[in-house]
């Protein structure tokens, strides 16, 4: 999960962007994904507009980054989330390094999804997200232990995280724990 105020990226998406009504003029004429598209293309001519030294351009090149991920160029999305990462240590890149390689499944190049989200987490151990992401990672692995410890964090960070509750009751629920399980589910 990647949320925008844990990026650090509230109000400067819109200062990049430009004003809501100027980034959504033909949205009835387009399909979600053309929008996520144009969206990523908008954010990547701003980035490239921005001095290098100014502060906002390592949230512009991170907002390129979520965008290509959302638009499944997770190639071009783990490249620049790597190139950040050299430059300066994040946990808000780390973790999003950690999605690419998590949806890319086997990672072809690079540190695997559970590594990556659990050094995001040793940088940031109070966020539910990156807690989550940890747990998940694991129970996509198959480690339902460390998967279950992960997610257990997440909900001690925030009680009411729905998803940590659902996924740890399927975690549960498959190992015939059914009691804990309906727990959680509720």
């Amino acid at each position: 999960r990647i949320s925008a105020g844990a990026l650090g990226l509230g109000s400067q998406v819109s200062m990049w962007l430009g004003p809501p009504d100027s980034q959504n003029r033909m949205t009835a004429l387009r399909s979600p994904r053309d929008d996520v598209a144009a969206c990523a293309e908008s954010r990547r001519r701003s980035a490239s507009a921005i001095p290098a030294a100014a502060s906002q351009y390592r949230q512009a090149r991170l907002a390129v980054a979520l965008s290509l991920i959302e638009l499944g160029r997770l190639d071009g999305a783990y490249q620049t989330l790597t190139s950040l990462a050299a430059e300066e240590r994040s946990a808000a890149v780390t973790n999003a390094a950690g999605i690419v390689q998590l949806r890319r499944g086997a990672a072809p190049a690079g540190a695997t999804a559970v590594a990556l989200f659990r050094r995001a987490v040793d940088e940031d151990p109070e966020n539910g997200d990156y807690l989550f992401n940890l747990g998940y990672a694991h129970a996509a692995s198959g480690n339902t232990d460390e998967a279950l410890t992960w997610l257990r964090e997440a909900v001690r960070v925030d009680a009411a995280d729905a998803e940590a509750h659902l996924v740890m009751s399927v975690l549960l629920a498959a190992r015939g724990r059914v009691t804990e399980a309906q727990r959680e589910f509720e």
